[in-house]
């Protein structure tokens, strides 16, 4: 796909590895070798996605040659060698001792626009030529001599900078108009929980209940991971904690357990109405990863680390549910959290939680409503999603149309001065 891109630009085409230079990072030296090596900080992978939570700077060690061979400064364009091959970025503001660890390569073209480069190295990127170079399906890796030899469009610098002039503006037009329907989501998100919160919680003479006399909390069986199979024949879905997001079972990765073995541990399985909560880690950037069990998430069993949660007759269950995604029961679990690296709760911590407990009619009532209103918000939040979807594709297919000619770029074809 690279080499058919080039060919298919209206520039001539050449390889990344003859107009800049490629650097593959220094691999991960947790203790010094030699007196003069110092601790620096460096970036890695996880730091293409910004320099906060899981992508923060780490520190290993380095001699002083590999401080300058491996630098990285402000504007440098950085390529992941690994994982998701091929994805590039400019580097922030980082200290002045920052290095590249060898998941990812440094690039820094001799001559013409970086801009350009990293518009050209996207395209590539979004092609999915990388997955078939770097065999993806089988962890490959984007060698700093498949990077080198990528063939890319390459017009002059007057024409570069040109269609990076006009790739900064369109895409940034566009970015700005995703990122305000990012935030309409999570405002129709914010006011659903500010209705649930205004419903559930905030009813005037209402009585509260320990959660552990209303409901009845399983945490799940610690089967046997050597019995687990990865085909479903004659077999039963297992529920982990991998497969509980927030509001949705999911089962892109599945574990069974042989049916032979499984009508021993009828306690554990599970029934449509359900709630079943994640018991590591429940809380996340997407919500609390409680979901209510549906007709396909069954048959399945309940393992470790998952708490089923079942209504009793006094509660109904889907009330239940806007209770346990609240904020306030949140706060509850939070300060209360065990575990240094995965924060985890007890069933017994889940079960000292208080919540409201009007009578059954009304409690069918406010579920009925929160329940539609959750639809409604649920649907345009889909509506948006789809809207975002089409304009990151637009936004790619004009970057590709931009840097292979196709598209008319004021000023990309005014033959100033031969390409490099």
């Amino acid at each position: 796909m690279s080499s058919r891109l080039a060919a298919a630009a209206a520039f001539p085409s050449t390889s990344v590895g003859r107009i800049a230079e490629v650097r593959l990072g220094k691999m991960l030296q947790p203790k010094p070798n030699v007196p003069t090596d110092s601790e620096v900080h460096y970036l890695r992978a996880g730091s293409l996605e910004g320099l906060t939570g899981d992508g923060a700077l780490k520190k290993m060690w380095a001699s002083p040659a590999e401080r300058a061979n491996y630098s990285v400064r402000r504007g440098d364009l950085i390529v992941a060698e690994g994982g998701d091959v091929g994805h590039s970025a400019f580097v922030p503001e980082v200290p002045n001792d920052t290095i590249i660890q060898n998941s990812l390569h440094r690039i820094r073209p001799r001559s013409g626009d970086i801009r350009f480069l990293k518009y050209a190295l996207d395209t590539v990127y979004a092609s999915g030529w990388l997955d078939v170079l770097c065999n993806k399906a089988t962890f490959g890796h984007l060698t700093r001599e498949k990077l080198s030899a990528l063939s890319i469009p390459w017009p002059s610098d007057n024409q570069q900078r040109a269609i990076a002039d006009f790739l900064d503006a369109e895409t940034a037009r566009i970015d700005a108009l995703i990122e305000k329907k990012r935030r309409l989501k999570q405002v129709l998100a914010t006011r659903l929980a500010t209705l649930a919160r205004s419903l559930v919680f905030d009813q005037p003479d209402t009585t509260k209940v320990r959660l552990g006399r209303v409901v009845s909390i399983l945490p799940g069986y610690s089967f046997s991971s050597p019995d687990f199979r990865m085909d479903e024949e004659n077999a039963i879905r297992l529920l982990r904690g991998i497969n509980v997001a927030p509001g949705r079972c999911r089962w892109e990765e599945v574990a069974y357990l042989p049916r032979r073995q499984a009508h021993q541990h009828q306690t554990y399985m599970l029934s449509p109405g359900d709630l079943v909560l994640g018991m590591d880690r429940p809380f996340i950037n997407g919500g609390t990863r409680l979901a209510t069990i549906k007709e396909t998430d069954v048959p399945s069993l309940l393992v470790q680390r998952v708490a089923r949660i079942r209504a009793k007759e006094a509660l109904n269950p889907k009330y239940l549910s806007f209770a346990l995604h609240s904020d306030l029961f949140k706060d509850h679990c939070t300060p209360i959290t065990t575990g240094v690296s995965v924060p985890h709760i007890s069933a017994d911590q889940i079960a000292d939680f208080h919540m409201p407990l009007p009578a059954r009619n009304v409690q069918n009532v406010i579920a009925e409503r929160l329940t539609n209103e959750g639809t409604r918000t649920d649907v345009l939040r889909s509506q948006i999603s789809r809207q975002i979807e089409l304009l990151t594709e637009h936004r790619q297919a004009l970057i590709t149309a931009a840097v292979t000619g196709q598209v008319d770029v004021p000023g990309a074809f005014v033959r100033d001065s031969p390409p490099h």
